[in-house]
C-alpha cells in the first residue's frame, strides 16, 4: 500500500511541476498540494517525521506563494 501511495505522490508532483512550467494556474500548485498530502500520508504510514514536516511545510508554503489571497485561509487559524 505504502510504495503504491509514494509512487502516486511522486507522480503527481512531477505532474504538478509540469503544469507549472507551462504556467497552468491554479491547477498547477493544487495538483502540488494533493501530492505533498500524499506524501504526508506515507510519512505518517512510515513513521518518519522527516517527510511529514518536509511536506506538511511545503503543502502549506505552495497556496501562500501561488495564491497570496488564500493563503489567509490556509495558514490563519479559524477563530
Amino acid at each position: 500500500m505504502t510504495n503504491t501511495l509514494k509512487w502516486l505522490g511522486t507522480l503527481t508532483l512531477i505532474v504538478g511541476v509540469g503544469f507549472n512550467s507551462l504556467n497552468i494556474y491554479p491547477l498547477g500548485p493544487l495538483i502540488m498540494c494533493l501530492g505533498g498530502v500524499i506524501w504526508v500520508i506515507v510519512g505518517y504510514m512510515w513513521r518518519e517525521y522527516s517527510i511529514i514536516i518536509t511536506n506538511s511545510v511545503l503543502t502549506l508554503s505552495v497556496p501562500a506563494i501561488a495564491c497570496p489571497v488564500c493563503a489567509s485561509y490556509v495558514i490563519s487559524p479559524t477563530l
